[in-house]
């Protein structure tokens, strides 16, 4: 049984969920599996739209699988991107990519930063998938594959063309394509098109854990996090749609390029809390303090407060109960990992049998099964097992309290009793990731061997630094939804 990685919520532990589905659940899958398995798009579509109209097929795919662990998904998504590797072409100044007409001219052909994300994200989201897990190693070659194209074709080229910049000490953004209209060639990509490659640069970073890319997404999230708005005395958040980033925003008369307001389609304010929510889970830039703001900001604002009869806004409360292109169903599945009444919302708001609920109803059944869950962690776990009824891995953890001053060569010991493969995730008690420890990794004297099951931690962090003393918690997850967590306890 193979142990994939798991990021905990701030302290907070999982619900146990039964797996089977409930009558009700059975048709709106049997209608998302007739509707998500009928798409061509990825034959057809170009540039832009081929990323916003193939991306939910592929995304519905690797969630389809994660949610019910049937391979037939993987096989689709395998199917659809052999297809979408083979209709990569090199126009322009020779870089590969998916080119189409661009949105903004279409006598001009772009490879567009989110047309390509959008596939990007599923497709590294596969791989990470496979990767960690030896029972889907048939699988692996086709992974491999993908992966050389995009770490060597498909993100480089942002860089070498000048597309990616470095604004000021600690930020980063990315702009549109030299050859794109002329009226946004090199002009800043709003925060919806940035951090959906800030995902695929987050499921990069979990496959290689390359500073390149911890770097970018970092950059990518400072900006962001800079520009979100706060207000209400602290309790909400929001932001623009777009903000200028340096000089290039510009244009020779001093004026905007672009229009600044309030996020305008709440599709777009998911992809920027889905981006927030996987930052916090890996202890970059954004805090608890940050999502607490979006989950009150939904319920406060975009949301009138019904189960039965549910009505949605854009992120200032604006446009409530507009059935428009802009507002949609309105729902943040960003959020639901978070909160347990907007998980229930989420689940009145899906159908199978539509475009949006292609990736909401395999997302909304891997989060009930396989999330976070919404209750603390209980102060009174046993230190030095989890044996409590919430964990299904029964870990045992020793020296706990552990004092590292006393050798250099004292570790903690993880070892499992009904699993031999592991991933381990450390966090402090603010819920930033310390380090992660996946199954067969060797990290100095750290391990986490796949024969025995066991696994060390000698108390340095992912940057070399030692760890002070205090609370600390550790959680593991298998493919199957068994977790094991508890507390470690660093004395001085």
């Amino acid at each position: 049984m193979r142990v994939i990685v798991v990021i905990i919520f701030c302290l907070w532990f999982v619900n146990i969920y039964s797996y089977e589905l409930t009558n009700e659940e059975q048709i709106e899958y049997n209608e998302w599996s007739n509707y998500i398995s009928n798409g061509t798009y990825y034959q057809t579509a170009e540039g832009e739209d081929l990323g916003w109209k193939e991306g939910p097929y592929l995304k519905g795919y690797i969630y389809g699988y994660l949610a019910f662990k049937e391979t037939k998904w993987l096989d689709k998504l395998v199917t659809h991107a052999d297809v979408l590797f083979s209709r990569l072409t090199r126009e322009q100044d020779g870089k590969l990519g998916w080119y189409g007409p661009s949105v903004y001219d279409n006598t001009k052909r772009v490879d567009a930063l989110v047309g390509e994300a959008l596939l990007l994200e599923p497709i590294t989201l596969f791989i990470l998938t496979v990767k960690k897990d030896p029972a889907l190693s048939a699988y692996i070659a086709k992974a491999e594959n993908y992966l050389n194209i995009i770490e060597n074709e498909l993100i480089p080229k942002r860089d070498a063309r000048g597309d990616w910049q470095n604004v000021g000490n600690d930020e980063g953004i990315y702009r549109h394509e030299p050859y794109d209209a002329t009226d946004h060639a090199l002009m800043t990509h709003p925060y919806n098109k940035i951090n959906e490659m800030g995902q695929v640069l987050i499921n990069l970073y979990r496959i290689t854990h390359k500073f390149y890319y911890r770097d970018k997404i970092e950059r990518i999230a400072r900006r962001f996090k800079r520009n979100i708005k706060i207000d209400d005395g602290g309790l909400h958040n929001w932001w623009d749609y777009w903000d200028p980033a340096g000089p290039w925003d510009y244009d020779s008369n001093g004026n905007l390029r672009h229009w600044v307001g309030v996020e305008h389609r709440t599709g777009y304010t998911n992809i920027n809390m889905h981006f927030a929510a996987k930052c916090y889970h890996l202890g970059l830039v954004f805090d608890r303090s940050d999502i607490e703001r979006m989950v009150r900001n939904f319920k406060d604002r975009m949301w009138n407060g019904s189960m039965t009869s549910p009505l949605f806004a854009l992120l200032d409360g604006s446009n409530m109960g507009v059935n428009s292109d802009t507002v949609k169903t309105g729902m943040m599945d960003a959020l639901i990992e978070f909160d347990k009444t907007i998980l229930d919302l989420d689940w009145v708001t899906i159908d199978g049998n539509s475009w949006g609920g292609m990736v909401s109803l395999p997302y909304y059944f891997y989060q009930k099964w396989y999330g976070i869950g919404y209750q603390q962690w209980n102060d009174e776990d046993n230190n030095n097992s989890s044996s409590g009824s919430h964990f299904t891995l029964k870990m045992v953890v020793y020296p706990n309290p552990v004092d590292f001053s006393k050798s250099e060569r004292n570790t903690v010991k993880f070892m499992c009793s009904n699993s031999n493969y592991f991933d381990l995730e450390i966090f402090d008690s603010s819920g930033r990731l310390i380090i992660s420890l996946p199954s067969g990794v060797m990290q100095g004297k750290n391990y986490n061997d796949i024969q025995t099951g066991k696994a060390e931690w000698d108390g340095i962090d992912t940057y070399g630094n030692k760890c002070s003393s205090g609370i600390y918690y550790y959680v593991v997850k298998d493919n199957k939804g068994n977790k094991g967590g508890g507390k470690i306890v660093i004395k001085k």
